[in-house]
């Protein structure tokens, strides 16, 4: 099934293609100082399908802290955090922020909140690997840090 999301302004959207056996769309808070104060809440199946897509004319950007693992990606006219991406594994992976999907979903949310502190490198890169969405497409402007 297809879902769509973007930023407020609407200049950087994407669709997702989740898996038609899934049940429901986890939603995990996480705890970081980051976003717990943005109120980021992310999704994400590794079976999923993402494709971001970035006008040409428009400087979409990143922000990366803590590890320096995975890299926020924000629209560069609102502001609106989207998506994080994790390109260490050789592939993209990713989980978006589910404030960004629009209208009603076909599937009912699980919430979950999820803390962080403490994982170690290797053990965040194994969860990514395993849980992110596995097939990730950046269309358009490449965002720049």
């Amino acid at each position: 099934m297809r879902l769509t999301g973007s930023c407020h302004c609407g200049s950087v959207d994407y669709s997702l293609d989740w898996p038609e056996q899934a049940k429901c769309i986890p939603a995990r808070e996480c705890s970081c100082t980051f976003c717990s104060r943005f109120g980021g809440t992310w999704t994400s199946h590794p079976d999923a399908s993402l494709v971001i897509n970035y006008p040409h004319d428009l400087k979409p950007g990143k922000y990366r802290f803590g590890t320096a693992t995975a890299d926020f990606l924000f629209c560069g006219r609102c502001g609106i955090i989207v998506a994080a991406l994790d390109e260490n594994s050789g592939r993209p992976k990713a989980v978006v922020n589910i404030r960004t999907l629009h209208g009603d979903t076909p599937l009912p949310f699980e919430h979950s909140v999820s803390h962080f502190d403490g994982e170690s490198t290797d053990d965040r890169l194994g969860r990514r690997s395993r849980n992110w969405i596995g097939h990730v497409q950046i269309v358009g402007g490449a965002p720049q840090r």
